[in-house]
Formats: C-alpha cells, structure tokens, sequence
C-alpha cells in the first residue's frame, strides 16, 4: 500500500479549497487593473509595450497587401500552368 501511493503520484492529504484559491488566484498580474502605457514615436498613439501601434500596422497592412496578393497569385501550384496527372488512358483531365 505504501509503494502504490509513492508509484501512482497520488496525494496523501487532500487540497483544502482555500489553498486552491489561493494558488489559482494569487498572481501578480490578477492585482493589476491598468496595464502600462506607451505612446508610439511615430504616430504618438497609446499602446501596451508589447503590441505593436495599430494606426501604424494599417499604413503597413495597406502597404503589404498588395504584394501579398501579387505573391499568391503567382504561385506555381495553383493555376493553369499545373497540369492535371492522368492515371488511365481513357480518363478525362476536366471530368
């Protein structure tokens, strides 16, 4: 019985429902309400440190996704260029 409790990784004491709570709910980032600021040195906006400014992601998005598209359309794979492998001599290659 001894050894079985050892092997199975099993508590010898039950977790009160304090201590759980105060595990799962005692952490730095649940007593802070505000979250730190920063202004952009571009656009002088605010954002979190972590984020990138979203008035200055949207100058960038409309500026890449032009090239995107022409990116993707230009892909080898996909389009008329590939050319469909038959398997039989009599099967169809539009069926």
């Amino acid at each position: 019985m001894f050894f079985t409790r050892i092997l199975a990784g099993v508590p010898k004491y039950r977790t009160s429902k304090p201590r759980v709570l105060f595990r799962r709910y005692n952490r730095p980032f649940y007593q802070y309400t505000m979250r730190p600021l920063v202004q952009c040195s571009r656009c002088s906006a605010s954002h979190e440190p972590w984020v990138l400014c979203m008035d200055c992601y949207r100058v960038l998005r409309d500026v890449t996704e032009p090239i995107k598209r022409r990116m993707v359309s230009h892909n080898a794979y996909i389009g008329q260029r590939q050319q469909a492998m038959l398997r039989w001599t009599d099967e169809n290659a539009n069926p």
